[in-house]
């Protein structure tokens, strides 16, 4: 590439070959593929990673493959990955992700229109339990423009720790302190995300579905949901409360939020689905249970989470629904097999 591109895709990976093979033929065969970077980079896998990193970035020009001497944390490998990049606007996917028709020129289109202003900008694509013909037939395409913190906040919500949905100027990868500072223990993406919005003052959030997430065996929830989505997500919220920059309503909004759309949707899948995933010694539903027993929307959970699960063993003919009543009523949901 002669020049500078626009777009450079970071793609951080670690020993999912298939599934990075699966991404990036998604990418190779769009239109307009040729203007824009790929950047795989690889925390020292031990499958064929590197074979498949190696074979693209030998094939086409525009895409590049970096491994790592040796294996750092996840959110270091992300900081690499768009290091190592150098177009104007990079963003950071996965190694699951695959892009639909049309995701390029729409992400070149984007750039375009606000290359001269540079806000943070954010996607939201898809949401965690929807199937592929759920996210097709929803018509979704907005593109809003946020100028304060809160309303900033209570548009993205916990959508904040979505990794594969944030993008990053160049010249906002000249410091990533924050997002390595070990005091995060995870979701450091999220304090950094505001660092970047206090610098631009504005962002925009863009809603289209232009890509979607390949599933992923025995999925890695060791680290514990509520540790990481209740007690250290809200945690970033503290100092912004205090200073006065968030307001209080704005934060319970992104509580509520937190409850209805992640950790109910989530306790319900671990119920069926808990062999799919590699769960912490946590009990999921009792520790939720009681950060939210006081609120006035309680029982509106609770009668939500009883709905879902019933409706979910109805159509499961090898999970009866006494059986799930009964799980809902008394098993630790959330801790390891």
């Amino acid at each position: 590439m002669d020049t500078k591109p626009l777009l450079s895709i970071c793609i951080p990976t670690y020993n999912r070959a298939e599934l990075l093979t699966n991404s990036l033929e998604s990418i190779v065969h769009q239109d307009r593929f040729d203007e824009i970077e790929v950047i795989i980079s690889d925390n020292c896998s031990t499958d064929d990673t590197a074979k498949v990193g190696k074979k693209y970035s030998s094939s086409y020009k525009n895409i590049k493959y970096f491994r790592n001497d040796v294996g750092m944390a996840t959110r270091e490998n992300a900081i690499e990955s768009l290091l190592r990049a150098n177009g104007i606007l990079r963003k950071l996917s996965n190694d699951t992700i695959i892009y639909k028709n049309g995701s390029i020129t729409y992400l070149l289109e984007v750039i375009n229109r606000h290359i001269n202003d540079r806000p943070l900008m954010y996607f939201i694509d898809t949401d965690s339990f929807n199937n592929d013909q759920q996210i097709n037939d929803r018509k979704v395409d907005k593109e809003l423009m946020l100028d304060n913190f809160d309303s900033y906040v209570k548009c993205l919500g916990y959508r904040l720790t979505w990794y594969a949905n944030l993008t990053v100027w160049e010249e906002d990868c000249e410091d990533f302190s924050i997002w390595k500072d070990d005091g995060w223990s995870s979701l450091g993406q999220v304090p950094y995300q505001f660092f970047i919005f206090e610098r631009h003052h504005r962002a925009v959030v863009l809603q289209k579905l232009f890509q979607g997430a390949q599933a992923v065996k025995r999925k890695e929830l060791s680290y514990g949901l509520y540790k990481v989505f209740y007690t250290n997500f809200l945690s970033f919220f503290t100092n912004y409360l205090e200073m006065g920059i968030l307001s209080w309503e704005a934060y319970q909004h992104v509580r509520k939020e937190l409850l209805f759309d992640f950790f109910l949707d989530w306790i319900v899948e671990i119920i069926f689905n808990k062999k799919n995933y590699l769960t912490a010694e946590e009990n999921l539903k009792k520790l939720i249970d009681k950060e939210y027993r006081g609120e006035e929307y309680y029982k509106d959970y609770k009668s939500t989470l009883r709905k879902k699960i019933l409706l979910r063993a109805r159509g499961n003919l090898l999970f009866p629904v006494r059986k799930a009543i009964n799980i809902m009523k008394n098993r630790s949901i959330g801790g390891r097999s």
